[in-house]
């Protein structure tokens, strides 16, 4: 199964929601807010997600960061 994101115009929802349940697909409605990325800001969230991919351990959790900085301070 492949993800699709679509954008449905306010007035088009019920319409949309009646075409996809009739076509049995699954449907996951966002809530969040719409980002639309440039291709250069694309491809660097791109690059660093590869990062941390290759090198999960170089990096440390939020918490553990917090408490570095408590200990500078």
């Amino acid at each position: 199964m492949r993800p699709f994101t679509v954008y449905v115009p306010d007035d088009k929802v019920p319409f949309f929601i009646e075409l996809v349940n009739r076509l049995r697909f699954k449907v996951k409605e966002s809530t969040g807010p719409v980002i639309d990325l440039s291709p250069e800001h694309k491809k660097i969230l791109d690059q660093r997600l590869e990062n941390y991919n290759n090198h999960p351990l170089s990096y440390k959790d939020w918490e553990d960061v917090q408490k570095d900085i408590e200990k500078m301070l």
